[in-house]
């Protein structure tokens, strides 16, 4: 596999700023362009990535480390210089890759997706941290990346390593660890943090791929699977999605729920329009509502959660049944049907005979 057989490739934004361990081999790499290129633009101030890889060196401090900055300090990436990390990666038949990031929105994944595959089935062991309120992030939730929380119930010692048995995703994705040692004087409480879990599973993926034993996907997962703590069944319910939500003031995009049958018409007046708008359904269209614990009923927090997160003009929520939720929630739900639509706002209700008529409504509504 070459020179990257046995490195460690950090995606994040750059290792500096933190003191490494003495003889730490480390090549600095930014992607610019599209392209990946030499980095020669250090920061004074520790890096995020820097404290993913300080984690990682305390346990295993001959692996060399290969930087790819994709972003600046103190800012949030882009999926394109993911992409063409990623690239770098299986181009250069990386042998383990570290990612304490990715993307919530799940039509960003698709930039992605085949890369990870191509990385996966090519032997390239990944490591992925959730985002923070735990919501699904990509590439933490693929098949073959494993995919790390943080131990926010307090069960672990630290770097303890377990299993979510209820976790309703792949096996490798239910990862949860601790870290809880300091990393250094001025640097905060990173014990709840899932970017500062995962790189405790990098480490010890780190150890065996330096082992000689010639390490797999399949022989990672079985030691993980051999060595993790018990976690109490249950422990994590309820913590999979934290939806705290926002208040509808800070939510400046529309949230709509719309009946079934109506939801082709209202979204073709939207796109006829040239809006651009994000659907989540219980029955196949846009985002899937399963992903997120919610296809039978929108629990609360849930729509303000996503109207932070989704880049759209408007969201519409669809399911089998009107959700149970106030008009802090949801701006305004449409049911019925052609000829007698019924939409209803804080206000009131009121009644139209067509998709294009509730759509003018709308406009005019949140103008």
């Amino acid at each position: 596999m070459g020179e990257n057989q046995k490195s460690l490739v950090i995606i994040d934004d750059g290792v500096y700023g933190v003191s490494l361990p003495e003889g730490t081999k480390i090549t600095h790499l930014k992607v610019c362009g599209g392209r990946v290129i030499e980095d020669r633009e250090p920061t004074p101030e520790p890096t995020h990535g820097a404290l993913c890889a300080a984690i990682i060196l305390r346990v295993c401090p001959q692996i060399p480390v290969i930087s790819i900055k994709i972003m600046e300090q103190g800012t949030a990436g882009d999926i394109r210089r993911l992409s063409a990390a990623l690239l770098w990666c299986l181009e250069n038949k990386a042998a383990l890759v570290h990612m304490s990031l990715g993307t919530l929105v799940y039509e960003l994944k698709d930039r992605i997706e085949d890369t990870v595959r191509k990385l996966s089935e090519n032997g390239t062991l990944m490591v992925a941290a959730f985002h923070n309120r735990n919501i699904p992030t990509w590439p933490a939730v693929f098949p073959g990346v494993f995919g790390v929380r943080g131990d926010k119930r307090g069960v672990l010692e630290n770097r303890g390593i377990a299993f979510d048995s209820g976790f309703p995703g792949n096996r490798e994705n239910s990862l949860i660890a601790c870290i809880s040692e300091s990393l250094g004087e001025g640097i905060e409480d990173i014990r709840y943090a899932n970017s500062f879990a995962a790189p405790v599973v990098t480490a010890r993926l780190a150890e065996m791929a330096l082992s000689g034993e010639g390490i797999t996907f399949e022989k990672a997962l079985a030691a993980l699977e051999r060595e993790a703590a018990s976690y109490p069944e249950g422990a994590f319910k309820g913590m999979y999605c934290r939806f705290d939500g926002k208040p509808a003031e800070e939510t400046e995009i529309p949230v709509l729920w719309v009946e079934r049958e109506l939801l082709g018409p209202v979204y073709g007046e939207f796109r006829k329009d040239g809006y651009d708008v994000t659907v989540f359904s219980d029955r196949g269209e846009g985002v899937p509502l399963a992903l997120y614990g919610q296809a039978e009923c929108m629990a609360e927090g849930f729509p303000r959660t996503m109207a932070g997160i989704y880049p759209a003009d408007a969201l519409l929520f669809s399911t089998g049944e009107r959700p149970e939720l106030s008009f802090s929630e949801i701006d305004m739900y449409v049911g019925g049907k052609a000829g007698e639509i019924r939409v209803s706002v804080e206000t009131g209700e009121r009644v139209f005979r067509s998709a294009g008529e509730v759509f003018l409504f709308i406009k005019e509504y949140f103008a």
